[in-house]
């Protein structure tokens, strides 16, 4: 039996995401597919809870607490999403890991992303990554826009550039990352996703017959998958160690965010 699709949908706060969601799953449907979903962060968990009151402004942590938890959410679902794949399934997430990692890095260093990759090292690769395409003031003029820590449109705009770099990753591990064009009205951005689905029909029936693949490796072995994360960390931040590159604190995200407060 061929097993399912995992694909992923990423993109900045309020980039049309959840309307897209239901677009990808008429396709799969329409194609015969079978299709559960989850939107990351998954806050009906004790642990996405916590992220949930964070977002808000309710909670306190630090960026390597909320990065920590953030991963931890994911980890969480990683079996089912396994287990859903290899009955056949198509598993289709609002956000994953590389949000996670553009996220982050973006309140640091967007050139060591690598750093912010590592918790999630070894859970279940995706197949296809569908990347909202909206650019962070046109994100900023949408309903709702704000209500979130993380909805500024000065922060939103690092986000941008930080998912370039985790992009990179991605496609040089052999994953697939499409572009959709997200500043059209709802109608044509779902058939920007058929098209882009249609497109790439004959590679996904080819990806059926290949074992799952795990972040951030081709290797379908996960150990195998965080053992050679790891390296690549530790490489990385030796070679920076030597070049004299001190690792950045959040100081420019927090002075922003500091600024951004006082003049509300």
């Amino acid at each position: 039996m061929k097993r399912g699709l995992f694909i992923v949908l990423e993109g900045l706060d309020r980039s049309g995401k959840s309307s897209v969601l239901s677009a990808i799953k008429r396709w799969l449907e329409d194609h015969k597919y079978s299709a559960e979903d989850i939107h990351f962060p998954n806050r009906k968990t004790p642990i996405g809870k916590k992220i949930d009151a964070y977002l808000k402004g309710s909670l306190k942590l630090s960026d390597e607490e909320i990065t920590s938890l953030y991963s931890q959410n994911r980890w969480e679902v990683a079996s089912q999403i396994e287990e859903s794949l290899r009955a056949g399934k198509c598993f289709v997430s609002v956000r994953y890991a590389f949000s996670g990692a553009a996220y982050s890095s973006a309140k640091y260093d967007p050139v060591f992303v690598e750093h912010w990759m590592r918790e999630d090292a070894g859970l279940p690769a995706p197949d296809l990554t569908l990347y909202l395409r909206l650019s962070a003031s046109e994100a900023s003029s949408r309903p709702g826009f704000g209500d979130e820590v993380y909805e500024r449109a000065w922060f939103q705009k690092r986000v941008e550039e930080c998912f370039g770099s985790v992009r990179a990753v991605c496609e040089k591990n052999g994953g697939l990352w499409r572009d959709i064009i997200a500043s059209g009205s709802k109608e044509e951005v779902k058939e920007n996703v058929f098209s882009t689905l249609d497109d790439l029909k004959e590679s996904m029936t080819k990806i059926q017959s290949q074992p799952i693949k795990y972040l951030w490796s081709h290797s379908s072995s996960q150990e195998e998958a965080k053992s050679e994360w790891a390296d690549i960390v530790s490489q990385k931040r030796k070679k920076r160690s030597e070049q004299g590159i001190v690792e950045n604190s959040a100081w420019e995200y927090e002075k922003e965010k500091k600024t951004y407060d006082e003049k509300k």
